[in-house]
C-alpha cells in the first residue's frame, strides 16, 4: 500500500505551516482517531447476472450526490450502494493490525517529526474503514473519488485483494503543472485501475501523470442539454466565482461586473461557489439580480470555475476572465480582461453560442448511454 498517496492532502494542509498550527492539527487528528467513526447507509440492489459491484462515497453535497446516483443507477448487475457519514463516541478499530500499520510510520517521508505524526495519526483514522467495508462481498469496487484519502485506501487494500477499482471524477481537473496545490495534489494521486473522465482534456491530464490507469471518457450526466429560444433577452447577466483561494481575482472580476452593469443599466446573478465565504467579500447588493437561472442570462463571466466549460457545452456564451492562473483552455476569442472587451464581444452574441465539448465530452441521456456501457464492458 502507497501511503503517500493517502496521505497526500494532509501533506498539503501543512505546506508552509508553523509548529503551533501543526500541534492544532495533531490534537484535532487525535480527537477524529479517538472518538469519529464511520456510519454506513447501505442499499442493496438485485439486478443482472454478472459481477457484484460495490459503489461507495464518502464526500457529500447535493451536487455530488446527484451525480453519484445517476452514474449507480446505469449499473444494472446486482450492486451495493454504500454512502459513509460520521458519528462520533469511542472507537478503537484502528488497533487492530497496529503492529502492521506501525511500518508505515518510518515510510513517511518528512524531515518534521510533527508532520510524521501528524500524517500518521491520520492514516490511522481512516484504516477504521476496513473493519466496516469488509464486511461486503464484491467483485468490483467504484469510489466516487480516489483522490479523497478515504476512497484511496479502500480502493488500495481491494486492489491488494485482485478487485477491479473504478473511480468516478467529481469536478474538472485543472493542469496546474509546477505548481503544487489542492487540485494538482488531487489528478496525481490516482490508484483506481479505471478513470471514469468527463472529457478529453482531464483525460489526456490523468494519463499524463498516472500513465498505467485507464481513462474512459464517459461525461457528467448531471448536465441537460439546454436550447436558447432566439436572442437572450438583456434582462440580466451571471458572474460565476471562484473558490476563495482566488478571492484577489473575484474581487477583480466583480469590478468589471459593476462595469458593464453600469453601461448596460442590467444586474447580474451572482453565482457563488459552495466553498465562498461572502464575509471575505464587500458586495453591492444593489446591482444583484437573484431567484433566476443562470442558463437564461445574456452571458456569463467566470474565472476558473467549471460553470464556465458547462455553459460552453451547452452552447450558452460564457467569457473567461484572463489571468496567469492555470485553468482549464477555452479559445482564446471568449477571454476578457476588462469590461470595454465584454462590451465589445456581446454586439455580435450568437458568434460566442456553438457547443465546445472537448473539456466536457457527453451529457445528459449520452452520458449516462457510456456509464452503462462502460459497466457492462468490465464484467
Amino acid at each position: 500500500m502507497e501511503i503517500e498517496k493517502i496521505i497526500a492532502l494532509h501533506r498539503y494542509a501543512l505546506h508552509d505551516r508553523r509548529d503551533v498550527y501543526k500541534l492544532a492539527l495533531i490534537g484535532h487528528a487525535l480527537f477524529l482517531l479517538l472518538f469519529k467513526r464511520y456510519k454506513f447507509e447501505v442499499t442493496k440492489l438485485y439486478g443482472n447476472k454478472g459481477p457484484t459491484y460495490l459503489f461507495f462515497k464518502a464526500l457529500h453535497r447535493f451536487d455530488y450526490d446527484k451525480l453519484f446516483s445517476k452514474i449507480s443507477s446505469q449499473c444494472k448487475f446486482n450492486k451495493i450502494l454504500a454512502e459513509v457519514n460520521v458519528s462520533y463516541g469511542f472507537d478503537f478499530s484502528f488497533l487492530t493490525g497496529i503492529i502492521n500499520k506501525m511500518r508505515h510510520f518510518d515510510e513517511i517521508d518528512t524531515e518534521s517529526f510533527l508532520d510524521k505524526l501528524y500524517l500518521f495519526i491520520s492514516y490511522l483514522f481512516y484504516t477504521k474503514i476496513i473493519k466496516s467495508i469488509n464486511k461486503f462481498e464484491f467483485d468490483i469496487l467504484v469510489v466516487f473519488a480516489d483522490m479523497q484519502p478515504v476512497d484511496n485506501l479502500i480502493v488500495q487494500f481491494y486492489k491488494d485483494k485482485i478487485a477491479t477499482t473504478v473511480t468516478l471524477q467529481h469536478g474538472l481537473f485543472v493542469d496546474y503543472e509546477g505548481h503544487y496545490n489542492l487540485s494538482s495534489v488531487s489528478y496525481e494521486n490516482v490508484v483506481s485501475n479505471y478513470f471514469l473522465s468527463w472529457g478529453e482534456e482531464n483525460k489526456k491530464l490523468i494519463l499524463r501523470h498516472n500513465p498505467l490507469v485507464e481513462v474512459s471518457v464517459c461525461g457528467n450526466p448531471t448536465i441537460e442539454s439546454h436550447v436558447r429560444v432566439g436572442k437572450a433577452e438583456k434582462k440580466y447577466f451571471t458572474v460565476f466565482f471562484d473558490w476563495d483561494v482566488f478571492k484577489d481575482e473575484n474581487i477583480e472580476m466583480i469590478n468589471i461586473a459593476y462595469q458593464v452593469s453600469d453601461v448596460l443599466n442590467i444586474k447580474f446573478h451572482l453565482r457563488l461557489h459552495p466553498s465562498n465565504d461572502l464575509s471575505n467579500y464587500d458586495i453591492n447588493k444593489q446591482y444583484l439580480v437573484e431567484n433566476v437561472d443562470y442558463k437564461d442570462s445574456f452571458f456569463m463571466l467566470g474565472h476558473t470555475s467549471s460553470m464556465i466549460h458547462i455553459c460552453q457545452r451547452l452552447g450558452l456564451p460564457a467569457f473567461k476572465y484572463s489571468t496567469d492562473i492555470p485553468s482549464n483552455p477555452v479559445h482564446k476569442k471568449y477571454l476578457f480582461t476588462k469590461s470595454e472587451d465584454i462590451l465589445l464581444k456581446i454586439i455580435d452574441i450568437d458568434d460566442y453560442c456553438s457547443e465546445y465539448s472537448h473539456n466536457i465530452g457527453p451529457i445528459g441521456d449520452e452520458s449516462l448511454m457510456c456509464y452503462k456501457e462502460f459497466f457492462e464492458g468490465i464484467k
